[in-house]
């Protein structure tokens, strides 16, 4: 079968598609494979996860006749295996296929939370248990394949790293010099030791902080405030930069520096910080387009904020997500006003944490009804809602542009005959393609299921719920749901969305 269309077109209309849809197209014919490759294996992912780092994952739910998923994560030692069998296959092809290599524009390193053992392991005797070091062997024998493959990217552009193992400082020279985008998510050492070696990188995004299983959590971060090594470096490179995001005991290290090309800055506090001192920043970031916040902060940060509408002028996405609670009415009011001279904005995502949802959503109500303009909206209360706060909030919610939403909230306070709430709160967003639903109580019947929502709308394209996602297609009046397994929504690429919009809601909605 040939496309009778041209190329271009099919191309289009492919990118648009989910990604599940466009794999569809790679066994149609030679012609659509060739159309569907360079998108298809644009973004590839490769793990190198232990048996300990599963547990971590979250378990994905029954399918709707009761069924496992193919893949459980109560099995560490199935899906371990099965990870490395599909990392195997594509270094191998990597190798083997320049053209294949040649397409790949953004890899994902998912690493264990152990730190490589090569260096001191390797020569030690073959006393201990077989099985354990036939499974080193393995891993091994990957890290080797993993450093051939990796000088055959040549087209790559943008990394993201988890873990330790392997050790993105040991792997860094091997990487294209002229890579535009790092994501970190690494120890300090590591990152000191590799970043250096990319001359042209624009894009620098560090999340130091790990939880016990080794991945990113600002709220269980140890203390790095005496780390000299990354202000050095952050002074080093921020001029160059067009993305930074770094912890807030870096930051007095941006006060003196040119930063002209800073587009998109991200800041986050692993201790308890009031962020004193940024409205000291805002005149040194002429052309900011994007702004996040997070971590463990409170009020104070919020004050920061310039009311000023000549201040941060360009900004079109604010993110806001702290760990402790807002201190009353006034906080939300700075914010409210912050909103209100900024009519432009483009994405928001607003968590709030434990505060007190009567407190805070009153000034900001007004403040939600004049972002016309607004693309991704995500809101987070740990705290419960009454029916009264939700459909206040549902009425002053921007539809015109909506696309991408993410609403999560206490559910306690409604009781069964409120079931249709969730989907009474989206009754007037008619462009919503992405749309998550959350909150303490998600496993009860007052959530509309993924089926129901994914039923809610005709452009509906991706549901969520409770750290699951799942895709939506459609055939005539037939809507189908695909989940997506939770080894790969645990570690998201720019490459698993078909939209941006869905991409940096789902990415930063997630704690």
């Amino acid at each position: 079968m040939a496309p009778t269309l041209p190329a271009e077109v099919w191309s289009g209309i492919v990118t648009s598609l989910p990604r599940d849809e466009q794999i569809v197209f790679l066994n149609v014919s030679k012609a659509f494979h060739k159309i569907a490759f360079r998108r298809v294996f644009k973004a590839i992912r490769l793990y190198f996860l232990s048996e300990d780092d599963i547990p971590s994952l979250p378990e994905p739910p029954e399918n709707e006749d009761g069924e496992e998923p193919e893949l459980m994560c109560d099995d560490p030692e199935a899906l371990c295996e099965t990870l490395r069998d599909r990392t195997r296959e594509i270094l191998d092809r990597i190798i083997e296929d320049p053209e294949f290599a040649v397409v790949v524009k953004e890899l994902g390193v998912v690493g264990s939370a152990h730190a490589d053992p090569d260096a001191d392991v390797e020569d030690e005797s073959d006393d201990g248990d077989d099985e354990a070091e036939d499974e080193f062997d393995e891993g091994k024998e990957l890290r080797k394949k993993f450093k051939e493959a990796i000088k055959a990217l040549s087209s790559l552009k943008r990394v993201t790293w988890w873990g330790e193992n392997p050790s993105f400082a040991s792997f860094a020279p091997l990487l294209p010099p002229d890579l535009e985008v790092l994501n970190l998510n690494v120890s300090i050492p590591s990152m000191i030791g590799g970043v250096k070696a990319f001359n042209g990188v624009q894009e620098l995004q560090y999340i130091n902080p790990l939880r016990e299983s080794g991945y990113p959590q600002l709220s269980h971060a140890p203390d790095s405030s005496n780390d000299q090594s990354l202000k050095l470096l952050v002074a080093e490179l921020a001029p160059r930069l067009r993305r930074l995001a770094l912890p807030y005991y870096a930051v007095d290290q941006l006060f003196t520096a040119n930063l002209d090309k800073l587009v998109n800055l991200e800041i986050y506090a692993t201790q308890r910080s009031d962020m004193q001192g940024l409205n000291r920043l805002w005149p040194c970031l002429p052309n900011l387009q994007e702004l996040s916040l997070l971590g463990n902060i409170g009020g104070e940060a919020i004050r920061e904020l310039p009311l000023d509408p000549n201040s941060l002028r360009h900004l079109h996405s604010f993110r806001f997500s702290h760990a402790v609670v807002l201190e009353g009415e006034d906080d939300a009011t700075h914010l409210a006003q912050f909103l209100d001279q900024r009519p432009g904005l483009e994405r928001l995502l607003l968590d709030f944490g434990m505060s007190e949802i009567a407190e805070n959503l009153g000034p900001l109500l007004p403040a939600f009804s004049n972002l016309e303009n607004l693309e991704a909206l995500g809101i987070i209360f740990d705290g419960s809602m009454n029916r009264d706060e939700l459909e206040m909030l549902s009425a002053s919610l921007p539809n015109k542009k909506l696309q991408a939403l993410h609403f999560q909230v206490d559910w306690s306070n409604f009781t069964d005959e409120h079931v249709g709430l969730p989907l009474m709160f989206i009754r007037y967003m008619d462009h919503l393609s992405y749309l998550y639903f959350g909150g303490f109580q998600c496993g009860d019947e007052i959530l509309a299921d993924y089926q129901t929502l994914a039923h809610s709308g005709k452009k509906i394209q991706l549901v969520g719920e409770c750290n699951c996602l799942w895709n939506v297609s459609r055939s005539g009046r037939k809507v189908e749901t695909t989940r997506r397994p939770a080894w790969q929504t645990e570690f998201p690429l720019e490459g698993d969305f078909a939209n941006p919009n869905h991409s940096w809601l789902f990415r930063y909605s997630r704690r």
